[in-house]
């Protein structure tokens, strides 16, 4: 069992993580013709997050609203291609979901978490997943 100083040190890993990543690009090639601004806070303390996912607001210049969700870097996470498994069943639930109703917000993955990260061509994220927030 882990404590609470063990939760607070992987999440500001990941937060670490997330800031050179580049999460405009993408959402910018799901909207051509739009450009966005993706909201990273300060601190970890302003960053939206629940139990397993923090989320990051990307507002297009049209007033459209998506969210970057990233799965929080945890001491007994699964391996790399597990997390891509669970990412990749994840938004085909979502569209199958959003076939049936237009509650359910439409998902996208990135083309890849690798040519995410600025400079070193790796992404440190194991999971990001763009949720269209109706």
């Amino acid at each position: 069992m882990y404590g609470l100083a063990d939760l607070v040190s992987q999440l500001n890993e990941t937060f670490q993580l997330m800031k050179p990543v580049d999460f405009v690009t993408p959402a910018q090639a799901l909207r051509p013709g739009h450009s966005c601004t993706v909201h990273l806070p300060d601190t970890i303390r302003d960053l939206p997050m629940g139990g397993i996912n923090v989320h990051m607001p990307i507002t297009f210049d049209d007033g459209i609203r998506w969210l970057a969700r990233v799965r929080q870097r945890r001491l007994a996470s699964p391996l790399r291609e597990v997390e891509k498994v669970i990412t990749e069943n994840e938004v085909e639930t979502m569209m199958v979901l959003r076939e049936v109703s237009d509650l359910v917000p439409e998902a996208y993955l990135p083309y890849s978490l690798e040519t995410m990260s600025e400079g070193s061509g790796q992404c440190p994220l194991t999971s990001l997943l763009l949720v269209l927030r109706n």
